[in-house]
């Protein structure tokens, strides 16, 4: 068989081609969530980045994709890989099943993303069981870059950051009021926009008062997230660039809830790999 693979995200897709017998081939293109990409952004996108694939031999696609929540959704996805891989089978699933077998493989576990947004389920090794909805970047997302974006950002405007801290935003981006309001309420991608300041965070999270912003939002993420199905189990496997850049401060908001974090997964088109190439 011909496989195809991809971990879609809101900031970037992550894609794979297996070929028999051959070394897998790597590509990377934008995100694609269906809640705001179209056809011909997913044509613009990925022809580049299938031009050396021979996609018509390709006989089955794994899309694990941000955004994908129900029927509509999926037939969306579906619709564009037919385009690009018309001799295909098409198995479209939500990122969060690709996270999961990448976090756990075939084991048991709590599985969280924790990227430009946040999602959260058991795995038992075969399905998920999900717990509360995460609600998305406006009224949920705890944890997410989106989340940090949105705390930093309302820290600063209110002036509950350290003046040097403020400083040095000001220095990273343009946080002029008017500026980031027309970025939230009047370009697209919001969600990418907010979480874009995540990696500041990262860069200053050796800060007082980026450190109280960081233990506010995976407190909140601990919280709502892992919480609700502690029942199910204390082990927890983290996916995705936000839950590898700050790791430390996930470790301890999730030991305060008396719980493990067995592993951290930056990419997980990797161990998608392994996990496909077996099965």
């Amino acid at each position: 068989m011909s496989i195809v693979l991809a971990d879609c995200g809101s900031t970037s897709t992550g894609w794979a081609w297996l070929p028999p017998g051959q070394p897998a081939q790597r590509a990377k293109t934008q995100g694609l969530n269906p809640h705001f990409t179209t056809l011909e952004v997913f044509e613009t996108s990925t022809r580049e980045a299938f031009a050396d694939w021979d996609c018509a031999g390709v006989t089955a696609v794994h899309f694990f994709g941000a955004g994908i929540g129900g029927p509509d959704t999926q037939a969306t996805v579906e619709g564009w890989l037919s385009q690009a891989f018309p001799n295909a089978q098409l198995h479209v699933a939500n990122d969060l099943l690709g996270a999961a077998r990448a976090g756990w493989g075939r084991d048991a576990g709590i599985i969280c993303i924790l990227g430009t947004g946040a999602n959260r389920a058991y795995f038992d090794g075969e399905q998920l069981h999900h717990g509360p909805p995460s609600l998305g970047y406006i009224l949920g997302d705890e944890g997410s870059g989106g989340h940090l974006g949105k705390l930093l950002l309302r820290a600063h405007f209110r002036g509950h950051l350290h003046p040097e801290t403020s400083q040095a935003l000001e220095a990273y981006a343009n946080v002029e009021r008017e500026h980031v309001l027309a970025q939230l309420f009047q370009a697209p991608h919001p969600n990418r926009y907010l979480a874009s300041f995540a990696r500041f965070m990262t860069d200053h999270q050796d800060r007082p008062d980026v450190v109280a912003l960081l233990n506010q939002a995976f407190g909140a993420f601990a919280a709502t997230a892992l919480r609700p199905l502690r029942e199910r189990s204390a082990q927890v496997a983290l996916v995705g660039s936000v839950a590898y850049h700050f790791e430390p401060h996930l470790r301890r908001a999730i030991a305060a809830e008396r719980m493990e974090l067995v592993r951290v997964v930056r990419d997980p088109i990797e161990p998608l790999i392994a996990f496909h190439a077996q099965a």
